[in-house]
C-alpha cells in the first residue's frame, strides 16, 4: 500500500485521526483535566496539540491556550476561540520567552521525540517557577502499547517508548518533582513541577 507523502507525516492522517483516538480509547483528555484542576488564570503551551481535541476540552478553563504543532493539516480542525493561538512550527525551532507559561502539556507526543532530554529541557525554560508540565504517553511493556507500536512504527517511522518508571525518572533528571501520577498499566499520566534546581 503507498501512501502519498506529505512534509508532515500526521497530514496524511489528519481526516481519520480524532475517529481514530475514539475508536481505540486513545483519548483519555477528561482525565488530564482532572488531574490538572485548572483556574481559569493559567498560559498552557499544549506540545504537539494536533487537530484540537485537547484544546475543546480545557480551553475553557485557562486564561490562554497555545498549541504548537509541525501539521498544518492536522491544525487545521482546532475550533478557532479568542483565547486560542495556533502555530504551526517546530517546537525544538520556534522561540518563546522564557518562564512564560504556567503549564506545558505533551499528551500522545513524547514517544515521537528522539532526543527527549532536550524536549523536557526546552520544557522547563519554557516554565513559570513552580509551573507544571503534564505527560500523557503509553508504557511500552503493555501487550495493547506494543501492537501500537507496530502501527506508529508504520505509519510514523520510528517511536521511542518508555515505561511509566523510566519516564518518572526522566522527569525527575530533567529536574520536575512528580506531584501526581495516574498510571493505567497501558497508559500513563504524570505531573510534574519545576523545582528550583
Amino acid at each position: 500500500m503507498a501512501f502519498k507523502k506529505h512534509k508532515n507525516e500526521f497530514d496524511r492522517v489528519h481526516k481519520q485521526y480524532n475517529l481514530f483516538m475514539k475508536l481505540t480509547k486513545l483519548n483519555h483528555n477528561k482525565e488530564i483535566k482532572n488531574l490538572l484542576d485548572l483556574k481559569r488564570n493559567e498560559t498552557l503551551l499544549d506540545i504537539g496539540g494536533g487537530t484540537g481535541l485537547l484544546a475543546k476540552e480545557l480551553s475553557k478553563n485557562v486564561k490562554k491556550y497555545i498549541t504548537i504543532d509541525k501539521s498544518k493539516k492536522m491544525l487545521e480542525h482546532h475550533e478557532i476561540k479568542e483565547n486560542i493561538q495556533i502555530i504551526e512550527a517546530d517546537f525544538f525551532d520556534y522561540k518563546f520567552e522564557e518562564e512564560f507559561f504556567d503549564i506545558i502539556i505533551l499528551s500522545d507526543v513524547v514517544h515521537h521525540i528522539k532526543n527527549q532530554n532536550k524536549l523536557l529541557k526546552k520544557s522547563y525554560k519554557l516554565l513559570k517557577k513552580g509551573g507544571l508540565i503534564l505527560i500523557h504517553d503509553f508504557n511500552k511493556e503493555s501487550k495493547r502499547v506494543k501492537a501500537l507500536e507496530k502501527f506508529e512504527n508504520y505509519m510514523f517511522g520510528d517511536i521511542f517508548l518508555k515505561t511509566t518508571k523510566e519516564m518518572e525518572n526522566l522527569l525527575k533528571d530533567n529536574c520536575f518533582d512528580i506531584t501526581k501520577k495516574l498510571d493505567k498499566n497501558f497508559y500513563f499520566i504524570l505531573i510534574g513541577v519545576k523545582n528550583a534546581s
